[in-house]
């Protein structure tokens, strides 16, 4: 069960980003060794969902832990660096 924390703070996260920005994020995302129900979930409903869908998405397939690390890892990547410190802050204590 994830916490209703973790899904309010991945929703803004993903909502603050553009377009491009969130497309670049499903890329990069999609690179990353992905939990099994994830990969099960059809890539194009990943593809086609908003920020908030995808935060739903994300949190009905996969736990926590990843979702915390995968999430600052993919911030990082696109060298998103308010949003990656916001979320190191809110998801991972730091």
């Amino acid at each position: 069960m994830t916490s209703p924390q973790l899904e309010w703070t991945l929703q803004t996260l993903l909502e603050q980003l553009n377009e491009d920005e969130l497309k670049s994020f499903k890329s990069l995302l999609r690179a990353l060794p992905l939990e099994d129900v994830l990969q099960k979930t059809p890539w194009s409903e990943v593809e086609e969902a908003d920020g908030k869908k995808l935060a739903e998405i994300l949190i009905n397939t996969s736990s926590e832990n990843w979702i915390r690390n995968a999430t600052v890892t993919v911030l990082e990547e696109m060298n998103l660096t308010e949003l990656c410190k916001m979320a190191k802050s809110e998801m991972l204590g730091k």
